[in-house]
């Protein structure tokens, strides 16, 4: 991973543990289209962005108790 990656993107597990959520939550999240990733060219790993994590959390606290973003 460069230096540009390391500052600004994050791995799965990461994200999970800055969004409060399991990794399957986000993989699910991925897969449903509301969280974004993209692969490491070298290991294939996804990596996720700081600021679009940070988004997302925060429509996450918007959205509780209007409805759930959880993963089913």
């Amino acid at each position: 991973m460069n230096k540009r990656n390391s500052k600004t993107e994050v791995t799965i597990g990461t994200a999970a543990d800055i969004l409060g959520v399991s990794i399957n939550t986000v993989r699910l999240w991925g897969k449903k289209g509301l969280l974004k990733s993209k692969r490491h060219p070298k290991n294939n790993y996804r990596l996720y962005s700081i600021s679009n994590l940070e988004q997302f959390a925060e429509l996450n606290q918007l959205n509780r108790g209007r409805r759930t973003l959880r993963a089913d």
